[in-house]
Parts: C-alpha cells; sequence; structure tokens
C-alpha cells in the first residue's frame, strides 16, 4: 500500500491555496453607522461636483496662461473646484496643451478636414469608422519629448485628499522608461442611457510596461467617452485625489465636443450615484480597501478610418461587419483591424507618452495600436482552441501507434518514462487553462469542453496506462537497483564492523570516561546501589538513581535499526509529477505577475525550451542501457512537428494578441499585456526549431549507429556505464567444457564468457553439448525450438594468431544464433521472438538485458 508523505501534502494545499484565494478582491465586513454615513457623504460630495460640471462651460478650465491672438493680452488660468483640478492641488497641467495639441493632430492626419469640421460641430463628411469599439488593441509607446519643458510637481496627498487615509507613501504606475508596451481592452455598452447616436460610454482596461516593469505591468483602470462621428476617445482614471470623470468634458479639444461629453457624463454619472446610493441604504456589507497612490492617466485616442483598399470599407459595409460580428450569420469572411492612435499624459506625475508609429516612425518599426473587435478574438480563440483539440487527437493517435508497437517488455524496457511524463505535461496545461476559462468565457462552452476532453484523454487516461506497462516492464531494473544499495549498506556495515574489532579501544574508550567522568558525580549512598559489571539493564521494580546523568549511563542505548531502502511505487510516480505540475503552474502564475521584463523573458524561454526537449531522458536512457529502437522515428518526429506548432504561432506571428487576452481571462498579467513576451520573435522560433531537429536527429542517429555512437571512449562517465552486452561476440566465447575434451591451446583461453553462477559455454548441465563437428564448432540444442544450433569456438590464442581475419570467416555464423549472459545459447528468431514477451532465459529464468 503507497504511503503519502504529509509535507507533500502540505505544499499541495498551500499551492491551491495561493492559486485560488481572491486577493485582488478588497475585504467585505459589516458596516457601522458612522462608517454608512461616511460612505453617505462621499456620495453627496461626487454630486456637488456633478453639479460643478453642470454649471460649468467650455473654456472655464484653463489651468495655463494664455496670451490671445490680436491683442497679445495674457489670460490668466482658471480652475474648477473639484479634487486635482484646483490650483492648491499643483499638479502639472501644462502637460493638457501639449496632449490637446497632439490630439488635434493625430484627427488631422488621420480624418483630414472633414474630421476637423466634425469636430468644430460642422456637417463634414461621412467617416469610414466603428461605432462600436469594443475589442483590444496592442503596440508600442514612446515618452514625448514635449515632456522635458515641464518640472514634475510635488504632491501633498495630505492637502489634496484629507479625508483619504493611504496605505503606502509610495507611488504606483510611475512610468520612468524611455518606451515600452501597452494593451487595451475597450468595452462599451450601447444599452446604456447615456449613449447617443453620437457618444458613447466607454470603459477600458489599459496594461501598460517599460523596461522597468515587472510581470505584466501596471493596470490601469479607464472611463470616458466615445465620439463616435470623428472616432476620437477621451479616457481617463479615478481616484480620491482626483475626480477625474467630473471634469472629464473639460479636456474636450473644442466647444462643441464638450457640449457632447458633458450630456453623456451627466447621464452616465447620474444613473451610477443613483445606483449606489439605493445600494448602500439597502447594503449589508461594505469593502474595506486602503487605497494606494497611483499616477493619474488622462488618455486621448483617435481612431483610424478603415482604408478603400481593405473589404467594405465603406459607411454602410462597417455597419454591415458590426452587425455580422454581434449577430452571425457565417456570411462575414474577415474584418477590418481596429487601428488608433494615443496621447497620454499624467497631471500629477508629469509624464506625456505616445503611441509609435507614422510619421515620427517608419511603419516597419511600429504602427501605432492595432488590433481586433472582441467578436473577432472570440472568434480565434475557438479556432484556436478547435486547432488545439486537432493536434491533440493526433498526438494521441501517434501514442496509442506507439503503445501498439511497444505492447512487449522488451520494447517497453527501452523507453524513457521521463519522456512519457514530459509529453503528457502539455496536455495536463491546457486542461488547466481550458478548466480555467470555463466560468468566465461562456460563449465558449463547447468548444471548451472538447479540448477538455482530448486533454483529459492524451494526458491522463491512456498515457497513465501506457506508463503502468512501462513501469511494470522496468521492475527488475529497480529491483536490482535496490539491491545494489542494499549489497553496499551491507559492505560499509561489514567494514565498520570489522574495524570495530580490530581496534576495539578506539571504541571502547569514550565510554570508559563516560563511566568514569559519570561515577566521580554519583552521591556515595548511591554507589553501593549496583556494580559496576552489569551486563542487562536494571529490573523495573528496581530503585532508580537520582543522577539523571548516571541513570542514562547505566542503561545501554540499542543501535539506531538501519533504514532500509524502499521500492518505489507507481503512486510516487504519479503524485511527484502531480507535484511538479502545480509548482509549475504556481511559479508561473507568480512569474507573469511580479518578475521584471529581464527574467520574465529568461523564465518564459527557458520554460519553453524544457518544455520541448522530451527527448534528452530517451536519448540518456539509451546510452546507458546500449539499446536502440525505443521510439519509433514515426513517433518522435510527429509529436516534435505537434507539439512545435503552437509556438510556431506564438512567438511567429506578427500580431498574437491571443495569449494575453486569455491570460486577461484568467486574471493574470493584468488587462491583458503581453504577459508572454510573445512579440514576434522568429529568432526563439528557430532555436526552438533546431533544438527539436538535433534531438530528433539524435534519436535517428542511435538506431543506426548504435546508442553510443557519439560517445568517446575517453570519457569518464562512459567507463561508470554497464558495458552492452554482445549476444554473439565470437572472440569472447569459453572453449573449456567439462563435458567435451578440448585440445591444449583451447584449454589454455583464457578469455571467454563467463557467469557468476554457471561458468562458460557447455559448462551447464541443463544445456550441455550434443555435437563436436570439429574443434571450431559446437552444437547444442535450442531450447525453445528444440533443434541443433551450431556455434563457432574461437579461443584467445587462436586470435592472437590469426588475427582478425578469423573472426571474419566465422562472422557470418554469428548471426544465427544468440548467447544469453547466463551462458545459454539459442537461435537468434527464437530468442528473439521469445524477448519480445519476457526478459528471462527460458532455461534458468535469469534476468535478460533488452535487445
Amino acid at each position: 500500500m503507497a504511503r503519502y508523505n504529509p509535507r507533500a501534502i502540505v505544499v499541495t494545499i498551500a499551492i491551491l491555496f495561493f492559486l485560488f484565494y481572491p486577493s485582488g478582491q478588497p475585504a467585505a465586513y459589516a458596516p457601522s453607522s458612522s462608517e454608512r454615513a461616511r460612505a453617505a457623504e462621499t456620495i453627496d460630495r461626487q454630486w456637488q461636483s456633478l453639479a460643478t460640471l453642470n454649471t460649468s462651460h467650455y473654456g472655464d478650465f484653463v489651468p495655463f496662461s494664455v496670451a490671445s491672438e490680436p491683442e497679445g493680452e495674457v489670460h490668466e488660468p482658471k480652475w474648477l473646484n473639484l479634487t486635482g483640478f484646483r490650483e492648491a492641488d499643483g499638479l502639472a497641467w501644462d502637460l493638457l496643451p501639449k496632449a490637446q495639441e497632439t490630439a488635434r493632430a493625430l484627427l488631422e492626419r488621420e480624418a483630414g478636414q472633414d474630421g476637423l469640421d466634425i469636430l468644430d460641430g460642422k456637417s463634414g463628411g461621412v467617416l469610414h469608422l466603428y461605432r462600436n469599439i469594443t475589442g483590444d488593441i496592442r503596440g508600442s509607446w514612446v515618452r514625448s519629448s514635449a515632456e522635458h519643458d515641464v518640472t514634475r510637481p510635488l504632491v501633498n496627498l495630505t492637502a489634496i485628499a484629507p479625508d483619504t487615509t493611504f496605505a503606502t507613501s509610495s507611488w504606483e504606475r510611475n512610468i520612468t522608461g524611455h518606451e515600452g508596451f501597452l494593451q487595451m481592452h475597450f468595452s462599451e455598452d450601447e444599452s446604456d442611457e447615456a449613449t447617443t447616436d453620437h457618444t458613447t460610454t466607454v470603459s477600458a482596461i489599459m496594461a501598460i510596461q517599460d523596461e522597468t516593469s515587472s510581470g505584466g505591468g501596471w493596470d490601469v483602470a479607464l472611463n470616458g467617452v466615445h465620439l463616435v462621428d470623428h472616432g476620437g476617445i477621451i479616457l481617463t482614471t479615478r481616484s480620491a485625489k482626483f475626480e477625474g470623470m467630473f471634469g472629464l468634458p473639460h479636456f474636450a479639444l473644442s466647444a462643441s465636443q464638450f457640449e457632447l461629453m458633458q450630456s453623456n457624463v451627466n447621464k452616465s454619472m447620474s444613473e451610477s450615484l443613483t445606483k449606489r446610493r439605493a445600494e448602500l441604504d439597502s447594503a449589508s456589507s461594505v469593502e474595506l480597501e486602503m487605497p494606494i497612490p497611483k499616477c493619474e492617466m488622462v488618455v486621448y485616442l483617435q481612431q483610424h478610418k478603415i482604408r478603400q483598399g481593405q473589404q467594405d470599407s465603406t459607411p454602410d459595409g462597417l455597419r454591415d461587419i458590426e452587425h455580422e460580428l454581434r449577430f452571425p450569420s457565417g456570411s462575414l469572411q474577415t474584418a477590418p483591424p481596429l487601428v488608433m492612435s494615443m496621447s497620454l499624459f499624467s497631471p500629477d506625475c508629469g509624464f506625456l507618452l505616445e503611441s509609435k508609429g507614422p510619421p515620427d516612425f517608419p511603419p516597419q518599426e511600429a504602427t501605432h495600436l492595432r488590433g481586433q473587435k472582441s467578436e473577432v478574438y472570440q472568434r480565434i480563440i475557438r479556432n484556436v482552441l478547435l486547432a488545439v483539440s486537432v493536434l491533440m487527437s493526433m498526438q494521441l493517435w501517434l501514442l496509442m501507434q506507439q503503445m501498439r508497437i511497444s505492447s512487449t517488455p522488451s520494447r517497453q524496457s527501452k523507453i524513457a518514462i521521463r519522456t512519457l511524463t514530459m509529453l503528457a505535461m502539455g496536455d495536463y496545461v491546457v486542461l488547466l487553462l481550458a478548466s480555467f476559462l470555463i466560468p468566465v468565457v461562456d460563449t465558449l462552452f463547447i468548444t471548451l469542453m472538447v479540448a477538455i476532453f482530448f486533454a483529459i484523454i492524451g494526458g491522463s487516461l491512456i498515457p497513465n496506462k501506457f506508463l503502468l506497462e512501462i513501469w511494470n516492464s522496468q521492475e527488475p531494473e529497480r529491483v536490482e537497483a535496490l539491491r545494489e544499495i542494499q549489497r553496499r549498506y551491507a559492505s560499509e556495515r561489514a567494514e565498520r564492523e570489522a574495524r570495530e574489532r580490530e581496534n576495539p579501544s578506539t571504541t571502547a574508550a569514550p565510554t570508559t570516561t563516560a563511566t568514569a567522568r559519570a561515577a566521580s558525580t554519583l552521591p556515595p549512598a548511591a554507589v553501593n546501589l549496583t556494580t559496576t559489571s552489569m551486563p542487562l539493564p536494571l529490573p523495573v521494580t528496581s530503585m532508580r538513581f537520582t543522577d539523571a546523568t548516571a541513570s542514562a549511563l547505566d542503561t545501554p542505548t540499542p543501535p539506531p535499526a538501519p533504514i532500509e531502502p524502499r521500492l518505489p511505487t507507481f503512486g510516487t510516480l504519479y503524485t511527484t509529477n502531480a507535484l511538479l505540475l502545480l509548482f509549475i503552474f504556481f511559479l508561473t502564475a507568480v512569474a507573469l505577475t511580479t518578475f521584471p521584463q529581464t527574467l520574465l523573458y529568461i523564465y518564459t524561454r527557458g520554460l519553453s525550451l524544457a518544455y520541448l526537449s522530451p527527448w534528452v531522458p530517451q536519448i540518456v536512457r539509451s546510452v546507458r542501457h546500449n539499446t536502440t529502437r525505443a521510439l519509433s522515428l514515426r513517433f518522435v518526429a510527429g509529436q516534435s512537428i505537434l507539439r512545435l506548432i503552437p509556438f510556431v504561432w506564438l512567438w511567429g506571428n506578427p500580431e498574437s494578441i491571443l495569449p494575453g487576452r486569455i491570460f486577461s481571462y484568467l486574471g493574470l498579467g493584468g488587462g491583458g499585456t503581453d504577459v508572454l513576451n510573445v512579440q514576434s520573435d522568429g529568432g526563439w522560433v528557430l532555436v526552438l526549431a533546431g533544438w527539436l531537429w538535433m534531438q530528433c536527429i539524435c534519436v535517428g542517429a542511435q538506431d543506426i549507429l548504435g546508442a553510443r555512437w557519439f560517445a568517446w571512449s575517453g570519457w569518464p562517465w562512459l567507463n561508470s556505464l554497464p558495458r552492452a552486452w554482445d549476444w554473439s561476440d565470437v572472440s569472447r566465447l569459453r572453449a573449456r567444457s567439462r563435458s567435451i575434451p578440448q585440445s591444449a591451446g583451447e584449454e589454455e583461453a583464457s578469455a571467454g564468457l563467463l557467469n557468476s553462477t554457471t561458468g562458460g559455454i557447455g559448462d551447464d548441465p541443463q544445456q550441455p553439448v550434443i555435437k563436436v563437428k570439429s574443434n571450431d564448432e559446437r552444437t547444442f540444442e535450442c531450447a525453445i525450438c528444440m533443434q541443433e544450433v551450431d556455434v563457432p569456438i574461437v579461443g584467445q590464442t587462436a586470435v592472437e594468431v590469426a588475427g582478425n581475419a578469423l573472426l571474419g570467416a566465422v562472422g557470418g555464423k554469428r548471426r544465427d544464433y544468440m548467447i544469453t549472459p547466463c551462458g545459454h545459447v539459442f537461435h537468434r528468431g527464437c530468442l528473439e521472438g521469445w524477448m519480445a514477451y519476457r526478459l528471462q532465459c527460458p532455461i534458468c529464468r535469469e534476468g535478460l538485458p533488452p535487445l
């Protein structure tokens, strides 16, 4: 019965706890009356902020000096009574006109004069743009040169938010790098009351990173307004120190845009505050959250219009595409990509970022922010899951073919168990990912279940059955290894006992000294209670010494029982693999969220390289046991190609945004940033392909040239390996036989086939020589087919005289017979057929090495 290690169980529970504990959610508790009143006060203050917005007009917030063109008069800055928008707050609002200027330039470059006319409220042409931008975009950003003229502000959190206690004094989301990467996911709700024909409320999750960020970078929750007519999007963060949503319309580029945004924000925030007040009155718990100071952000985005050369670039065609994406009927083949330009600034941290692309950078280097709508990504995920299911089904077919080929103990004993476990690890990873995606991607339930089915069959049921058969066929190896360990323990124990018998003074001296030292400390009354030569411990009912030292010395301590090694079981292997998989999954989750970019790059590449090294254990086992043809070349080549395909798609696709989208569903790596560093890396794909090709070539060469074809005879580790058994080596045959007289030269032969129990050929009475045809040939009876088998006998003296010519003369007969390590002779075909099912000698039942 298998024994379970309690430490392993504790580690497993700890890993599962860290994986599934919702640490990102603030704790909820029953509110007190004062806390409920404080929450209501916050809502009332936000109502006042909304009233401030509704009573303001375009141009009421100008936090910088403006000089009028005709008169040259300088207008003083104007401020709003909103948190973060006051002069005393000290934010770097000098970046606002720079960001607005960049946003206007982006609009003019993409939409031309028509876009500027729409921005100013004039009637312009209809732009070819998506009206619903629900989807994902990704790309690179660079720090703007206009930022250098602005001094970074020093924000006093106590003054700007006196009623808020921050958890720490260190700031998050402080972008300090020169360039980096970002990804954004947009969500639009067209059923919202604030949605009109010209504006739509939009929320976004942005994950941004630079050279110094760790894991997936920083997650930024943004809210704002999508101006549908000209494709502009203005987003902002909000917190206790920055009421961004209530000041959002004042970031508008024109008076017309301000009015549209003011109406949208008024409706959306009124609905939100009303709902929050109703929930507060009936809530039985509130969330306990200690805010962390973070850099606030204001983002300007401009959607690129669909070019005339792209499919269905007309407004009616785009409207049909959006309808087909939302209500698919099967008529849509492709959808135009979602492309945007960006200008981002932080008023409290003082940085200004821009998307990387033309005209400042060539298109070959960057093309701003590109992506697809969410419906397209869901279709891609569905197709990818189906492709993964097809790949796993093909892997399963190859495995079943290999199981049919390796259905005998002889073939199974050659296979490395670690090779099959590494192959099964990939299917287990698919199983875990698909299982985690089920509750968050309900639209792909059927596709996920198909992938889970093949992952369970291909990663658990059939491989485990094959592994169990291989484990049982390799039982003699483990038994022999256990015997070797026991023999080594016995030898060491015998040597130790021999040394003790030879030098008794060295072992008795410490005991005598300790006894004398203890006797000097005994009380006088206790000395007469015992004798100095007591061979046995005192009886239970006898008096005991009060001195603890003397009592302990008086009772001899038996030597500790030797720890006998135990034979591992298949359950041990299964538990080890499960714990290893959980550890890798846990470490990967930690790496995606906490590792710096350089370390994450090394980890992901190293993990992929380790996953695509399944044939290394098989190569090592073949070298160690000098076996060939353990796995068919079709199985090796097919599995290698099938397992390389996902990495080719992952790192070979320039727009491989899907992995980040999947991990954003799982809550890893933020809003779906480049958590796996999956930007196009064709060089690494070539490295992986070359590494797999080298393994396949090595396995194939072992089948043709021998298992140790690349091993140099001078390598020290090669000498420690067991010598390969030659089943028909003429030069090592022993000519001496007790039943047949030999010539003098043959009796002097010193080299031969020896065995610890039976001796040489002809020495075993179970298989005596039945005929002597000549001095150099004997005839035996094959115990399998009961027919005669002729064996050439060549002594060492004859080899020295005739050299290799004599061996070449009898080389043709070497293919007719086989000699076991125990000295028994069989026909080659008979013994090979026998060993296909049992690796035991048919005569003496001794274990035989695999062919």
